[in-house]
């Protein structure tokens, strides 16, 4: 009795061990950690005719030449490169290669200068006006808010990586307080469109309101960088 007792004890641990074998982070309570590196993932995918690549009549996005470059620097050959003759004078074929790249990007100021004059007639002081934005001494133009704000609300980079890419970028050097008193400026401009989102949303049969979040910062930002641009 107590001999087959014990081998019951036996297959019982026997499978308990192999169960715990076939066990992984995926289908028990056991950290990744604890998969080693023999785990196998078997491949669900199923296998396609098609070859790897692109697809016939798939338009591709490879780099195309331009017409029409914005610069075009030319690489002279002055002398035979065997026998050292002199080839400024003799006709020559040129060989295209074009490289796209970002120009260097570096803080423009645009000072403006409003005039005074008084009038002869009856001694009254006019003073011309500043154009909309211009209004302190020193400040910062709408376009490096409109890209601020893209990528702060849109792009979701921390404001503090934001100083850092602002300063590595274009070398100016913006606080957090700065960009928190853009946002605040940015809310009250478009104070009207984010309730007009709130009331669609309110009257919704799904209120999908994460997405509609997002299209909401990115249509106000999207409008201001349009209307700085023009």
């Amino acid at each position: 009795m107590q001999l087959s007792e014990k081998v019951e004890k036996l297959e019982a641990r026997k499978q308990e061990l192999e169960s715990q074998k076939d066990k992984d982070s995926h289908n028990s309570h056991k950290p990744p950690s604890s998969d080693g590196l023999k785990r196998v993932i078997k491949p669900t995918r199923v296998k396609s005719n098609k070859t790897s690549g692109g697809q016939q009549g798939h338009e591709g996005s490879t780099l195309a030449m331009v017409e029409t470059p914005d610069h075009i620097v030319l690489h002279p050959v002055t002398g035979c490169k065997k026998c050292g003759h002199n080839l400024t004078r003799v006709r020559a074929r040129t060989i295209r290669h074009q490289v796209a790249d970002i120009p260097p990007v570096e803080i423009e100021v645009i000072e403006h200068q409003a005039e005074l004059k008084e009038c002869p007639s009856c001694g009254t002081t006019t003073i011309a006006l500043f154009p909309e934005g211009a209004t302190k001494a020193v400040q910062y133009g709408p376009h490096i808010k409109a890209v601020t704000l893209l990528l702060m609300y849109y792009q979701l980079i921390p404001n503090e990586r934001l100083c850092e890419v602002l300063k590595d970028l274009y070398g100016c050097a913006i606080s957090e307080g700065t960009l928190h008193n853009w946002s605040l400026a940015l809310h009250e401009k478009f104070e009207g469109v984010e309730q007009y989102i709130k009331d669609l949303i309110r009257t919704s049969d799904v209120i999908h309101a994460v997405k509609r979040a997002f299209i909401a910062k990115r249509s106000s930002i999207g409008c201001m960088l349009h209307q700085h641009r023009h």
